[in-house]
């Protein structure tokens, strides 16, 4: 009150004498009083003005984007795991605390719940929930629903995970903004890819009931998330958990029976070549890095029978000897790259060959023309840039493509390319010199027979010279 005193004193003594009315003078230091932020009431409360608050709203987008990675990450992993589509005032507290927000809890809590108990997404952050309503609605009405949308138009080839260029390729023109949506859908940070199961962000705001018809099309209710390989696989027309029954009712047998068919659908049917090289180069980014991280494993270049069997047996691929039929067409009992991808083994080794004619080996080779500054990685840009500086007459660029691990990596390294038989080797290759700064140790300063003669000649001339024990 003693603020607002102070400014309404000094606009009575700012008046002129001819229009002192007392009306216009109170509402001049109503005015004044309202343009102090944070001002204390009589009851000793701080009261925020609105601007206060949506600042204070900001900053916990931005606590929660540094922590997190975006307001959704955020959600969906704290603030509502279960996706019950609302969370508490003690849970708000703990992921805020968490964040690193030092703001007012109780005022920002006002602003966003209201009257209410709870807090929706979209009263959390209303922008971002109406990019996921706009991207949600869109492939409901052109696909019917979420699952089929990701089917037949963002993951058309089947690469299970889809990168931040080829999502915005197949967005753009539908959506808005693209590039939001896509960090929208990112659950933590350093992820690069989202899979079909990052698109349960779109359900956040559907109420339940409704869920299971805009995920995949079906009405049936279940339990789990929509979003997981098994969700419905329980909950299947006449079987006894759908019919409500417990399994000790059923017989033993039958029930069985079913449990051990609904875990091997489950499994990724691979009964083809076509359909190997579609599961290798899922798990693998490329199907370069499949053939080194699966099959040719000891990087001698060929893969025999024995080799592929048990990889096959660490994938659960069953077909082997079908598939290996396909795969060695000459009956030689043994496959190289050539047979995998040949694109990727005639770009490949050329440059192999390349760097082995001109350097003497592949790691000398990768260390004087890719990694002159021994930052052990190579950019794509760079890739191609001294590709052509060595020599090499294919698309370079292409090849980056075909050797990358993982889909959107930027860069490569010696280990994607060869086996590092020896990871020490990369260590400091520049000569260690002694340090030969003011006050260091006379033990390692290294001086030549001259400087030492001169040394000597002017320390013998020196008068104030101490004679040598």
């Amino acid at each position: 009150m003693d603020l607002v005193n102070a400014s309404m004193s000094k606009t009575v003594a700012g008046k002129k004498p001819g229009n002192n009315s007392e009306g216009s003078i109170l509402e001049e230091g109503i005015k004044s009083a309202d343009g102090l932020e944070g001002t204390t009431t009589n009851f000793g409360n701080t009261q925020p003005s609105i601007p206060e608050v949506s600042e204070a709203c900001r900053l916990l987008h931005l606590a929660l984007k540094k922590k997190h990675g975006s307001t959704m990450a955020a959600w969906r992993a704290h603030f509502d795991p279960e996706l019950s589509g609302k969370a508490c005032w003690g849970k708000f507290i703990i992921v805020a605390q968490d964040s690193a927000y030092s703001g007012s809890f109780k005022s920002l809590w006002a602003e966003l719940a209201g009257d209410k108990t709870t807090i929706s997404f979209r009263d959390l952050d209303p922008d971002s929930a109406n990019i996921l309503d706009e991207f949600r609605d869109w492939m409901v009405s052109n696909c019917d629903n979420i699952v089929k949308a990701w089917r037949t138009v963002i993951d058309s080839e089947n690469r299970v995970a889809i990168d931040e260029a080829e999502f915005l390729n197949k967005m753009v023109g539908k959506v808005k903004t693209p590039k939001k949506l896509f960090k929208l859908l990112l659950i933590r940070l350093g992820q690069r890819s989202i899979m079909v199961e990052d698109l349960e962000a779109l359900l956040v705001s559907v109420p339940a009931k409704e869920r299971k018809a805009i995920w995949d099309g079906s009405t049936e209710n279940t339990k789990a998330s929509p979003g997981h390989a098994g969700a419905s696989a329980s909950m299947k027309p006449g079987s006894p958990v759908s019919a409500g029954h417990s399994p000790e009712a059923s017989d033993n047998r039958q029930h069985i029976k079913q449990q051990i068919e609904e875990f091997k659908s489950l499994d990724s049917v691979c009964d083809d070549l076509k359909g190997y090289k579609k599961l290798l180069k899922a798990n693998n980014g490329s199907l370069f890095s499949g053939w080194r991280k699966e099959l040719d494993v000891d990087g001698n270049g060929v893969v025999t029978f024995k080799d592929f069997a048990r990889a096959c047996q660490v994938r659960g691929v069953k077909a082997v000897p079908k598939i290996w039929a396909e795969f060695d067409t000459n009956s030689d009992g043994q496959i190289s790259l050539f047979e995998l991808d040949p694109e990727c083994s005639q770009l490949f080794n050329p440059l192999e060959q390349l760097l082995v004619e001109k350097c003497g080996s592949t790691k000398e080779g990768w260390r004087q023309v890719f990694d002159k500054e021994n930052i052990l990685r190579c950019e794509r840009g760079k890739f191609v840039t001294q590709c052509k500086v060595l020599g090499f007459q294919g698309d370079a660029n292409r090849l980056f493509t075909l050797l990358r691990p993982e889909p959107g990596r930027t860069y490569l390294a010696y280990d994607d390319l060869w086996v590092d038989s020896n990871l020490n080797e990369f260590g400091v290759t520049k000569k260690l010199f002694a340090n030969k700064t003011q006050g260091s140790p006379r033990s390692v300063q290294r001086m030549s027979p001259l400087n030492r003669t001169k040394s000597e000649g002017s320390a013998a001339a020196s008068p104030n010279a101490r004679a040598s024990p």
